[in-house]
């Protein structure tokens, strides 16, 4: 191998270890905005189960068991 074949491999080697830590990158920032919507999301359904609830409990016995007339 000479001298020239070498530094082209070793170029070529640089070449791919920076364009693979640039994918790298990309791919942490998307995980990272990810997380962020399951936070906010996980939240959001956290809320929400509570008002369901509280409006259920608020409502209590006050609901009809039975079907409308139009039945």
């Amino acid at each position: 191998m000479s001298k020239n074949d070498a530094e082209a491999r070793l170029i070529l080697v640089e070449e791919r270890l920076a364009f693979l830590e640039q994918q790298v990158e990309q791919l942490n920032e998307v995980i990272l905005s990810q997380q962020q919507d399951l936070t906010n999301l996980r939240r959001k359904l956290a809320t929400s189960e509570q008002t369901v609830e509280r409006l259920s409990n608020s409502l209590g016995e006050d609901l009809p068991h039975e079907p409308p007339p139009h039945y």
